[in-house]
Parts: C-alpha cells; structure tokens; sequence
C-alpha cells in the first residue's frame, strides 16, 4: 500500500486505523480490525510517501506507529 507519510503522521492513528479511513476502504466498508485480520493471514507492504517531507523527531514516531 502506498500511504502518505506525512498526512498519517498528522492524523494521530495507527497504521491500519488510517488506512480504513481513506475514501477506498469507506466506500467498501473495511474496518481497521478487518485489516488487522487480513494482514495476520496475508501480510502488508507498505510505501511511505513522504519521509522528505517530515522532520527527523517525528519520523521515530511514525515507527513506533506503524509496529
């Protein structure tokens, strides 16, 4: 999945909790815990768009967020 860093920095959600808010995963229905489940079974890749765009202290954070 390709994800905006800075705009999930910003929003204050965990990882899978913002992508079950973006408008393609509303439209279907796809709630954080269905994530969660498809990811234990499956796995997820995620593209973080953006670290140039972040500063250095806050991309610890987006790592601690995304485990």
């Amino acid at each position: 999945m390709l994800l905006d860093l800075p705009l999930w920095i910003k929003s204050g959600s965990d990882i899978l909790s913002f992508v079950a808010s973006t408008p393609a995963f509303q439209r279907e229905g796809i709630t954080s815990q269905q994530l969660a489940q498809a990811e234990a079974n499956a796995g997820f890749t995620f593209l973080l768009n953006g670290w140039n765009e972040i500063a250095d202290t806050v991309s610890e954070d987006a790592r601690l967020k995304a485990h």
